[in-house]
């Protein structure tokens, strides 16, 4: 089996890393894999040795808007339809919904199989009246399709192969498999993503400045970058709190520090699934998460292995942050519970997943 995944580029991000890691895990049960680049970019993930890596010389679609823009994207298609066609892949996976449109293009009446994916979630990302219909018509015309929660699978209509695919994100960083429960915790609340209006992290400095003033030993530390970066710093320099709100600049090895923190805390208006908070849960670290999206909801049962906490809500994440800082016992039963319940989206397991669902379509 020859299968690609095609993706924008390989910077830092959840679309990314799940494209890298499963790629990996194909190419480590002997399957030919490649993934397929729109745009060349040192690749932020490490890469399987294996894996071939190959970026599609084609020119950018122009930035205007009207006739020259969709000539542009046209022949962008056409050129990027050769090149893919050329390749000879049994499968190739777009691995974002705008790559899934292009994938539709690219193997029609080819050997083929074109398998979309939706990464994040339909309801909200690009829920304009265009890319509804482009969904739609990815989601029939693809000879499958992959979710994140079954949620997403009911926005779509059956693909040509007549089923679909729910496969979760797996726990992709390496890091992670090794870690050990600390004896002790750091007094750091950690968040880690990139620095987007979405991700809401102004509501996350509002809440922890609130929650600050009754436990003036913690801090946050924010791992990421991004367009955001310098309306937060302004936001942490006008609330005085420079010396207990820092932002640090993302490296793959930052679950290590989330690991050893005291509370992990997602405030994000929606999301696909949440690399981060699977990864936290994973290194049984007590986690935070706004209600954000129904795969939250499948990750955390609410004051069980986490708590869920309504979107925006400054008022309730600083006495969450409150309640398990200062609750030993509730904060133990979080971790414990964390750990266990989310052995089942280790990289094997959810790697068979897609192997089982190549084969269907196969």
């Amino acid at each position: 089996m020859k299968v690609a995944f095609m993706i924008n580029d390989l910077s830092s991000g959840g679309a990314e890393h799940a494209t890298c890691s499963i790629a990996g895990y194909l190419a480590d049960n002997n399957i030919d894999t490649t993934i397929v680049t729109v745009n060349n970019c040192e690749p932020f993930y490490k890469i399987n040795d294996k894996v071939r890596v190959v970026s599609l010389e084609s020119k950018d679609i122009e930035k205007s808007i009207g006739i020259k823009r969709m000539f542009s994207t046209l022949f962008k298609s056409f050129d990027m339809r050769k090149q893919i066609k050329n390749m000879g892949f049994d499968i190739i996976v777009g691995m974002s919904n705008i790559m899934a449109y292009y994938l539709i293009f690219c193997t029609a009446f080819t050997k083929t199989k074109c398998i979309g994916t939706e990464r994040s979630d339909p309801r909200h990302h690009m829920n304009t009246p265009i890319h509804r219909v482009l969904r739609k018509l990815a989601g029939k015309f693809s000879d499958g399709y992959i979710f994140l929660a079954k949620e997403h699978q009911s926005y779509f209509p059956t693909p040509k192969c007549g089923f679909s695919a729910v496969i979760p994100n797996a726990v992709y960083n390496e890091y992670a498999y090794d870690i050990k429960f600390p004896e002790k915790r750091d007094k750091t609340i950690t968040a880690m993503g990139r620095l987007h209006d979405v991700k809401a992290y102004d509501v996350m400095i509002k809440a922890f400045d609130k929650f600050h003033k009754k436990n003036d030993d913690y801090i946050l530390e924010i791992f990421g970058e991004g367009e955001e970066e310098n309306n937060l710093k302004a936001l942490i320099k006008s609330l005085e709190a420079e010396e207990y709100i820092k932002i640090i600049e993302p490296v793959e090895d930052a679950i290590i520090r989330v690991a050893n923190s005291s509370v992990f805390l997602l405030t994000s208006k929606y999301e696909g699934m949440s690399n981060s908070l699977l990864e936290s849960l994973f290194c049984a670290v007590p986690c935070i998460s706004t209600n954000n999206s129904p795969t939250t909801r499948d990750l955390i049962t609410n004051n069980e292995n986490g708590i869920i906490v309504d979107i925006g809500d400054i008022d309730q994440i600083a006495d969450s942050l409150d309640k398990i800082v200062n609750d030993n016992e509730f904060s133990e039963t979080l971790s414990n519970n964390a750990y266990d319940s989310t052995r089942k989206y280790s990289i094997d397991n959810i790697g068979k997943m897609w192997i089982d669902y190549f084969n269907k379509i196969i």
